[in-house]
């Protein structure tokens, strides 16, 4: 069994390479490619997509059993959302009054939430 962590990284993968593919149908379309041929790809496409919904909606669960609202936030907006790390602390920490002052601090608490949140996922085995 795969632990959370890697079923998160693979899930953002899986979307990634979707959105390739989408732009490559898209590319191929733009050239007139043959219809067979977009066709395949588009088929395709849709099988990868709805495995991503599927795997969406299991992390959407599990994060919503997250009881930290702190890191079911954090969660989200990394695996929902898909923001960077860079914006996700901003998002969190923009309010402290020192945060312009101390990126670090701030970038080290937001990796702690998600490891926390991760240990929790993992503990009660919430995405298997």
């Amino acid at each position: 069994m795969k632990s959370i962590k890697q079923q998160l990284a693979d899930y953002l993968e899986l979307v990634e390479s979707n959105d390739r593919e989408i732009a490559r149908y898209e590319a191929l379309e733009a050239n007139n490619t043959a219809d067979e041929i977009l066709a395949v790809v588009k088929e395709n496409i849709i099988k990868s997509t709805n495995d991503e919904i599927e795997q969406k909606k299991q992390i959407e669960k599990a994060i919503a059993s997250i009881p930290s609202t702190a890191q079911k936030q954090l969660m989200t907006y990394r695996y929902i959302d898909k923001l960077p790390w860079r914006v996700i602390t901003k998002i969190l920490f923009c309010s402290q009054s020192d945060y312009n002052n101390n990126p670090d601090k701030y970038k080290r608490k937001t990796f702690r939430l998600h490891t926390r949140a991760i240990e929790y996922l993992e503990k009660t085995k919430s995405m298997q």
